[in-house]
C-alpha cells in the first residue's frame, strides 16, 4: 500500500503513528485509521452508506441514503445454579431512509421495525419507529417534529446502535427508551446542551391523545472550554411528566466523565408514576446505575455496570440488582462489531440468576 503525504514534505514521527492512535499527523487516506481503526469516536456510518446514497440534481430533495441495521444475540440462561435454556433473539432489525433537502437546513428520517414484537401491540403498532423532520435553526440549535425518542436521561435517549451493552439499565427501560409523537428543540454549546419537547403521551399509536407530556434533559459541561485537556464532563438533570392512564412524574440526575479511552457514566432517577418502554405504571419507584468502560485498543472495549432498581417502594423485598460485564470488538466502528455480555442478577427476596449473551451488530 502506498502512502501519500497530503501536506508539505516533513519528518514523520512513525513511532507516534504506530503507538499513539491520537497522533496529530495529516496523512492522506487516513493512515492513522488504517493502522488503528477508528480512534477517537466510534462511528455509526454504515458499511454501504457511500454506495447506497442517491443524490438528485433537481427538486427539493438533495439526497437520500437507504440503510438497514441488525443487532442479535444468543443467550444462555441460568436460574439460580440451574441451567434453563439457550435462546436466539433479534434485539432490533430496522430499515430506513435518511434524507436531506436542498435548503441545507432540513433533514428527515423514515424508519420501520418489521420484526419488532411487543406484547399487547398489533403488528403495525410496533412497525413504525423513528419518523421525523429536523430543521436547523443555527449552528447550535435545531428543532424536530415527528415520532422520536423521549429525551430523558443519558442512556434512555441514546440510539440502540450506540448503547454499549445488549440491554439498557433498569431505569432507562422503565422511565425512558420509548418513542412518542411531538416536537422537541435541541441545542449544543461548549458549556451547555439541552433537549426538551412536548408530546402525545400515547405509545405505539394505541390511543389518539390520552394526554400531554413534557420531557427534557439539561446538561452543563464544566470543562467545555479546555479543549479536552482534562477530559469531558457532562452533568445535569432530566424530567418527564404528563398524563396517560393517570398522572406521572419522573426526575433524574446524571454525571458523565470521558478522558481518552475511559468513560464513566452515573444516573439516578425517581418516579411517582412513569410512562417508559415498559408501559405506564402508577408505582413509586427509583433506581440508579454506574457504567465504566475503557478502550483497551481502538477496536477493543471492556466495560462493567452496577445497576439497582426498586420497581415499587411500597412493596417489600423487590429490589433487583444487576451486575454486567462486557467486551465489544469494533471491526468497523458501530457498523460491524462483536459483543459479549455476562449478566448476573439478584432479587431482595433471595432469587438470583445469570445469562451469557454473545452476538453482533451490523449497519449497512
Amino acid at each position: 500500500m502506498s502512502i501519500i503525504i497530503a501536506s508539505e514534505p516533513k519528518r514523520m514521527d512513525l513511532k507516534a503513528i504506530l503507538f499513539n492512535p491520537d497522533a496529530d499527523i495529516k496523512v492522506q487516506d487516513n493512515l492513522n485509521e488504517a493502522l488503528h481503526g477508528e480512534v477517537s469516536t466510534i462511528g455509526t456510518k454504515g458499511l454501504l452508506e457511500d454506495k447506497m446514497k442517491v443524490t438528485f440534481a433537481q427538486g427539493p430533495v438533495e439526497s437520500i441514503a437507504p440503510w438497514a441495521d441488525y443487532n442479535g444475540s444468543l443467550s444462555n440462561i441460568w436460574s439460580g445454579e440451574d441451567y434453563q435454556n439457550t435462546t436466539a433473539g433479534i434485539n432490533f432489525l430496522n430499515f430506513g431512509i435518511n434524507g436531506k433537502l436542498r435548503d441545507e437546513q432540513t433533514e428527515f428520517k423514515v424508519m420501520i421495525s418489521p420484526v419488532k414484537s411487543i406484547e399487547g401491540n398489533t403488528y403495525f403498532q410496533s412497525f413504525f419507529a423513528d419518523n421525523y423532520v429536523v430543521r436547523k435553526i443555527d449552528n447550535h440549535n435545531k428543532i424536530l417534529v415527528g415520532n422520536t425518542w423521549i429525551p430523558f436521561g443519558i442512556e434512555g435517549k441514546e440510539a440502540p446502535l450506540t448503547i454499549p451493552f445488549f440491554c439498557r439499565s433498569q431505569i432507562s427501560k422503565t422511565y425512558a427508551t420509548s418513542r412518542a409523537f411531538g416536537s422537541k428543540i435541541m441545542g449544543d454549546y461548549k458549556l451547555l446542551e439541552y433537549n426538551i419537547g412536548g408530546y402525545n403521551s400515547g405509545r405505539f399509536f394505541k390511543d389518539f391523545f390520552p394526554g400531554a407530556e413534557v420531557a427534557g434533559t439539561l446538561s452543563v459541561k464544566p470543562l467545555g472550554m479546555t479543549d479536552g485537556k482534562w477530559g469531558k464532563v457532562t452533568t445535569g438533570m432530566s424530567m418527564d411528566a404528563g398524563n396517560a392512564e393517570s398522572h406521572f412524574f419522573v426526575a433524574g440526575t446524571h454525571l458523565v466523565y470521558e478522558y481518552k479511552g475511559l468513560k464513566a457514566t452515573f444516573e439516578y432517577a425517581t418516579a411517582d408514576g412513569s410512562n417508559g418502554s415498559t408501559g405506564f405504571s402508577s408505582n413509586q419507584s427509583e433506581g440508579y446505575y454506574g457504567t465504566l468502560s475503557y478502550r483497551i485498543t481502538p477496536k477493543l472495549q471492556a466495560l462493567i455496570r452496577y445497576d439497582q432498581f426498586e420497581p415499587n417502594k411500597n412493596r417489600a423485598n423487590d429490589i433487583r440488582t444487576e451486575y454486567t460485564a462486557g467486551i465489544n470488538y469494533f471491526i468497523k466502528g458501530q457498523a460491524l462489531k462483536l459483543m459479549l455480555n455476562f449478566v448476573s442478577y439478584t432479587l431482595e427476596n433471595g432469587t438470583y440468576g445469570s445469562r451469557i449473551m454473545t452476538g453482533t451488530q451490523i449497519i449497512l
